[in-house]
Formats: C-alpha cells, structure tokens, sequence
C-alpha cells in the first residue's frame, strides 16, 4: 500500500476549485431566492479556504469538484421526501445514493477477496466480520434528514482520507489504547514496543491484509479497561500470542 501523492497546488487546481465552489454556493443561493420557503432545507453554503483544507491529493480534488457541480444541476435543488416525513434535496438523494454504491462495491471486492459467500451465509448468524460486510439495503427513505447527511458527511470524510492515512490512524489508536490500559505498568512496556513494531511491520510488507484485519472488527482490537493484575498479564499474553500468529 502506497503512500498517495501529496497535492501540489498549481494555479489550474486552485481555479477549477473555486469555480466550483462558487457555482455550488450560487446554485444554492438561486434556489433559495426563487423559493423563500424552501431556505431550510436547502445545504450550507461552502467556503474555499475550508474546501481547500480538506484536499490532500489530484484524486479528492477531483472528486470534491465533482461533488460540488452535480448540486448545479438541474433540478437537482428540487425538494423530496425521506424517511421519517422529512424532507431533502434530490441533490443529497443522489449523493447519498453514489456513496452508498461506491461502498457497496468496496465490500463486494472484500467479500470476494475473503471468500465469502452470502448466497450461503445470508440469514445466518456470522462472524462480525461478515456481518459489517452484508450487502446494505437501506434507502434514503429509511434515512431522516439529518442521518442522511450524516451518511454523506461520512463517507466525504473518509473518500478524502488515502488507505495509507487510515491505516495509520488506525496503528496510532490501537497503540494509544494499549498504553491507556498497560502503560502504567512498566512490566508491560516492551510488551507494547513488540506490538509496535510488528504493526509498523507489517504496514511496510503486508498493509492491504493488516487493513482488512483493523476493518475486521476482530476481539483483539478491543481493549478494555482491566481491574485485577493477573488478568491484565493473562490478556497481555493473550494479545501478545495473536499478534505472533498475524
């Protein structure tokens, strides 16, 4: 897994993103000029400088340009309903809707990758693994107003972080909760250091299968606080055994 190439902004880039920042704000202010009455529910208004902030690579940016044309569309600020009675734009419909596909499609190669086969397991209790991997069903009727932006919230968060970056925030928390719940005891210490390095290990020569594992949901990414001193020494060498078997 390769570290994705740092943005080197060039005049072209900062244009093309402010234009649309600014055709994506004028879309929504037109809207809500014609239709006084629908203001509430059209989205906020965006700001270059806190658009730019968030971009980290050619892919996001052109992604984030994308995102920010399809609101002018037309049509696309009409008003619709959504679960709970509430009430959206098409235009989060349809973001909610290609976040939704490009997920699904990303669980479908991990599905594939692992072997699993849901025309088998579907309606059966799995593996929490399988579980997060399920086909999602949900539409943006089952999704209020808020919740579905909070979905594409989300998912704009994540589509702007590279594999790399998650991965490595991933190593970072489960360390610091290692050290949360054993770094008070310095018997544990090189316990923690040993982890540390087969994580850093394998993020060098094996990152695609270490992301999947952190994606997991695996019991030992759960560390929990441990009340009584053997018990935190029995779940250290518990933890310690299966990091040796990764």
């Amino acid at each position: 897994m390769q570290r994705e190439p740092k943005i080197k902004w060039t005049e072209s880039q900062r244009s093309r993103l402010n234009s649309a920042v600014r055709k994506y704000n004028n879309a929504i202010r037109r809207a809500m000029r014609a239709n006084p009455a629908n203001a509430q529910f059209m989205p906020e208004p965006v700001s270059y400088k806190e658009v730019k902030a968030e971009i980290k690579s050619a892919r996001v940016l052109n992604n984030t340009v994308a995102r920010l044309l399809r609101a002018t569309r037309k049509g696309a600020l009409d008003l619709t309903t959504v679960g709970e009675g509430g009430i959206a734009t098409r235009y989060e419909v349809r973001e909610f809707q290609i976040a939704k596909a490009v997920n699904e499609r990303r669980k479908s190669l991990r599905r594939k990758k692992l072997g699993i086969d849901y025309g088998q397991t579907l309606g059966r209790m799995g593996t929490l693994q399988q579980n997060n991997l399920l086909p999602d069903k949900r539409t943006a009727r089952d999704f209020s107003p808020i919740a579905l932006k909070r979905f594409i919230k989300r998912y704009e968060e994540l589509s702007a972080t590279s594999s790399y970056e998650r991965l490595n925030r991933y190593y970072k928390n489960y360390i610091k909760g290692l050290k949360t719940v054993f770094g008070g005891y310095s018997e544990f210490d090189a316990a923690i250091s040993q982890i540390a390095r087969k994580i850093e290990s394998m993020m060098k020569s094996n990152a695609g299968d270490l992301m999947e594992f952190f994606e997991s949901g695996d019991e030992l990414l759960n560390i929990e606080y441990i009340y009584a001193p053997e018990d935190r020494a029995d779940k250290m060498g518990y933890i310690l055994d299966r990091w040796a078997e990764l």
